[in-house]
């Protein structure tokens, strides 16, 4: 008896899970927004737009410096496989419409996310990361020019295979507030030399706090410091 209603919970649970899956992949939604130069407030026409989608897979942690979240890329933003990448140009008064439909993959249910491929562009947001990946109901995206925060780091000691160096970036805004963002430990394994690249929007941002923590068997050395950024490039140099 146990195994037959078993069995009926079951099945009654598949075919639940088939037909939302079937009726999310199938429900088409028009996405609405405007793009606007963060710093003017202007609306930027002419300009292509990209519309991906992807899982956005969110981690939860109450150490920022646990080494299983780092990792060792060199750029902000790291090279991502969307599931599908659409692009549309804002009209004369930057406005953008496109369809979005959801597709459950791999566990999980696809999302919209907006972004330009201009070098010299990057898109500013004050988003929670718990939702900084959804822009279903979006209907203003933010750019502003870009610019860069080059951290180069070097040892000026013999270099060792078990050589562990991290740095942690937090940007600060014009209030000097940190920001609602995932700590991004970025590094070098058994390196002398890494240069780490991340992208800002100075119209948001004006300070960077940067700490680093360089490990062999335990941790050697570290600091922490806070930097006033300028428009443009930004150089920091760390040795230890």
């Amino acid at each position: 008896m146990q195994n037959s209603w078993f069995k009926l919970i079951f099945l009654i649970s598949l075919v639940f899970l088939s037909c939302k899956k079937n009726s999310e992949n199938n429900s088409s939604v028009t996405l609405n927004a405007i793009v606007v130069d963060y710093a003017t407030r202007q609306p930027i026409p002419g300009l292509t737009i990209h519309i991906v989608s992807g899982g956005f897979r969110l981690h939860f942690f109450s150490d920022p410096w646990d080494i299983r979240f780092a990792d060792t890329i060199t750029t902000s933003i790291p090279a991502i496989n969307y599931i599908t990448d659409d692009s549309i140009t804002t009209n004369g008064l930057g406005h953008f419409s496109a369809q979005f439909t959801p597709q459950f993959l791999e566990g999980m249910y696809t999302f919209p996310r907006f972004f330009t491929k201009v070098d010299t562009l990057i898109r500013v947001s004050s988003k929670s990361p718990l939702w900084g990946s959804d822009d279903t109901n979006t209907d203003t995206v933010y750019l502003d020019k870009r610019s860069l925060l080059v951290i180069n780091m070097q040892k000026l000691s013999p270099v060792f295979s078990n050589d562990t160096v991290f740095q942690n970036v937090t940007f600060l805004d014009a209030q000097f507030s940190p920001q609602y963002s995932i700590p991004s430990l970025k590094g070098q394994i058994g390196l002398a030399n890494r240069t780490i690249t991340n992208e800002f929007s100075y119209t948001f941002f004006k300070k960077a706090d940067i700490e680093w923590r360089y490990y062999r068997n335990g941790l050697q050395k570290s600091h922490r410091d806070t930097v006033v950024l300028h428009q443009g490039v930004n150089n920091i140099n760390i040795t230890f």
